[in-house]
């Protein structure tokens, strides 16, 4: 049975917070990560203004023109150790040469200072692929996974393991991993938990997952409250 995936520890922000991070934003001409679901491509803008009512975030482009606009697009910024997140369509002005992105749902907070990983849920598919069989994920980050496996797997999966051409599949994107490593087997009730560690992801991979595990969170909040 495949696993799904959602994240309990990102959390929407009130209203009148959401408008004070945007103008602190703005005042601090803090620079944003925007990028297209499934995407490794992704432009930095720098932002100069929100208007609350609209809820427009107006920027200017860090480099050439975007290859985004008119795009559904993720958002990610950080303010005072916190990562934010929300998504919008990206929009472009000939006559001011600026860009905005008309935000299209709420203002999302992960207060962890480390990387994000997915808790088990009801919402995104996640399984790993391997030894020819296939486990679920009952968490994931950049830096490893958690799987859960049956007893009859339990020789396989001893700590300090090397893994060598694993796959992961997450919300139908698949990526593959070419080395890692068992790091500690957890017993449980119905099962056991394997804790295994990515050895050294190239950067365009590591990119590419990184993007897609924010893409898999916010699709987990969207059924949350958007205030």
């Amino acid at each position: 049975m495949k696993k799904k995936l959602g994240n309990a520890r990102f959390k929407a922000v009130h209203p009148t917070t959401a408008l004070e991070t945007y103008e602190s934003l703005c005042e601090q001409h803090t620079q944003i990560e925007v990028w297209q679901k499934g995407s490794t491509y992704h432009e930095d803008f720098i932002c100069t203004s929100y208007d609350s009512n609209k809820k427009l975030l107006s920027m200017t482009a860090a480099n050439e023109q975007s290859m985004l606009i008119k795009k559904q697009v993720s958002i990610l910024f950080k303010l005072q150790y916190r990562q934010y997140l929300s998504t919008g369509i990206l929009e472009y002005c000939s006559t001011t040469k600026t860009y905005s992105i008309k935000l299209g749902v709420g203002l999302f907070v992960y207060e962890q200072r480390d990387s994000f990983r997915m808790d088990a849920s009801t919402v995104v598919v996640a399984q790993t692929y391997i030894n020819k069989e296939y486990f679920d994920i009952a968490d994931i980050s950049l830096g490893g996974m958690s799987v859960k496996i049956g007893y009859k797997h339990k020789d396989y999966f001893t700590p300090k393991k090397i893994l060598k051409e694993i796959s992961i599949s997450l919300d139908n994107q698949t990526f593959n991993i070419h080395e890692a490593q068992v790091i500690r087997v957890r017993k449980k009730i119905d099962c056991e938990v394997v804790g295994i560690k990515f050895m050294e992801l190239p950067s365009d991979l590591e990119s590419l997952l990184f993007r897609n595990i924010n893409d898999a969170l916010f699709k987990a909040l969207k059924p949350s409250r958007d205030y």
